[in-house]
């Protein structure tokens, strides 16, 4: 358990040197400039559906879901069943251990070059037209 939390810790470094931070943190702890992206720690319990993935992320819109585990873990049936549900729902649904790390910080990368670049057409496209709604009343 140790050596997956340690993991997690690498993990959620990483996303915070790309400027990905925890859901909720005052701007003054944005250490790396602007936001691009935010993510949540899942925790297990008796309020929290089973199987749903550790790491709820967000990159420019993209939803990536990542279940972490330990060099020598090992999925459970419903872990599986719903990182392949996120996955037929067109979202990212990845099972990531520490040797795909690396590759993980690339995809990572990749979907922020790719929602930097299209930031500001698919913002004005959704934005501006539907603004009344997405505002949400705040």
């Amino acid at each position: 358990m140790a050596q997956e939390k340690n993991f997690e810790n690498q993990v959620k470094k990483f996303l915070e040197s790309r400027a990905i931070y925890p859901f909720g943190i005052a701007t003054n702890k944005m250490f790396y400039g602007e936001p691009c992206g935010y993510y949540e720690k899942r925790w297990g319990g008796a309020f929290v559906k089973s199987g749903l993935p550790d790491l709820s992320i967000c990159v420019y819109g993209f939803t990536v879901e990542v279940e972490l585990k330990a060099a020598n873990g090992h999925p459970s049936e419903i872990q599986k069943y719903m990182l392949n549900q996120i996955r037929q729902s067109k979202s990212f649904g990845i099972l990531l251990y520490p040797k795909d790390f690396d590759t993980f910080k690339k995809f990572i990368d990749r979907l922020i070059e790719i929602g930097d670049r299209y930031e500001v057409a698919t913002h004005y496209v959704l934005n501006e037209p539907f603004k009344d709604l997405l505002k949400g009343g705040i």
